[in-house]
């Protein structure tokens, strides 16, 4: 016997992410017909009932996402993982609002004293050397802390030789932040052959910034989006009126089957489509126009 399940995936941040997903699932043996939706962070897929839904999430799981197993069966209002969303949602602004604290003092020590700005001069009181050492505590808790996220899943995927817009960042700004710490505690590695060491906290910090105020921005509408679907579809009727054996019968709409005579009297709605067999009547059109 096989089962349709449609489950939330946590960790998702690009359109390589889904392709991932649905290739590791499709690899699993009684798996199949894997579709992935993006904007609702969810999948679905069909599965032999030998299947062991653990062992699923688990092999996901070893790839940087999490398979929320809440709820098995699929039905057309799933409210499992609910609380995803909004605590993806709460980690980014945590994350986005404690890295922009730091940066906007980073990025203005880093730039007023490379311009050599005459008032800035003369309320900065530091050489270069501890300027660049007070720039490197600054940028630290940045790197250790918001941008945290995409180091863990550039180690993912590079155990499994695989590369996503993740890994981009984390190279970027850790190649950036790993040179000025050797630049800021080692000076001498460049001053002995004459070059003037510079440093590149500031790029580290404005970029893990930026990056996560775009995925803040990005994941707000997507639970604006989410959240607006949920109400069109609860605005479905959640059960039908049946004709059987010359009696009207109310099931479940989960329970209609093709051939049911559904019945929908003066002002209801159309439970499922179909094609009107006899009759006329005024149905509540509200779903469609609002």
């Amino acid at each position: 016997m096989k089962t349709k399940y449609n489950l939330p995936v946590e960790g998702m941040t690009c359109a390589s992410c889904v392709a991932r997903v649905e290739k590791v699932m499709n690899k699993f043996p009684g798996v199949e017909n894997v579709a992935v939706n993006f904007a609702s962070e969810k999948v679905s897929f069909v599965a032999d009932s030998k299947v062991n839904l653990q062992e699923v999430a688990k092999i996901i799981e070893d790839y940087g996402y999490k398979l929320n197993l809440a709820e098995n069966k699929s039905k057309e209002v799933n409210n499992a993982g609910d609380d995803s969303p909004n605590k993806n949602y709460e980690e980014l602004k945590r994350d986005f609002l404690f890295a922009l604290t730091l940066t906007i003092p980073l990025f203005v020590i880093s730039m007023l004293s490379d311009m050599e700005v005459g008032w800035f001069k003369s309320i900065w009181n530091f050489d270069l050397e501890q300027t660049q050492k007070i720039l490197l505590i600054i940028t630290t808790p940045i790197m250790f802390i918001s941008a945290k996220r995409f180091f863990i899943i550039a180690w993912t995927n590079l155990k499994h030789f695989s590369a996503e817009m993740n890994t981009l960042v984390a190279i970027g700004t850790g190649s950036a932040y790993l040179y000025s710490l050797i630049i800021t505690l080692f000076p001498e590695f460049l001053l002995k052959p004459g070059i003037m060491p510079h440093v590149y906290f500031e790029t580290a910090g404005v970029i893990v910034t930026l990056i996560l105020l775009g995925r803040l921005l990005e994941s707000r509408a997507k639970n604006k989006t989410r959240d607006s679907i949920k109400e069109l579809i609860g605005l479905k009727p959640k059960t039908a009126l049946v004709l059987k054996n010359g009696s009207e019968i109310e099931i479940n709409i989960d329970d209609l089957v093709l051939g049911d005579i559904v019945i929908v009297k003066p002002g209801n709605k159309l439970p499922a489509d179909g094609i009107i067999i006899e009759g006329y009547s005024t149905i509540d059109e509200s779903m469609i126009t609002g």
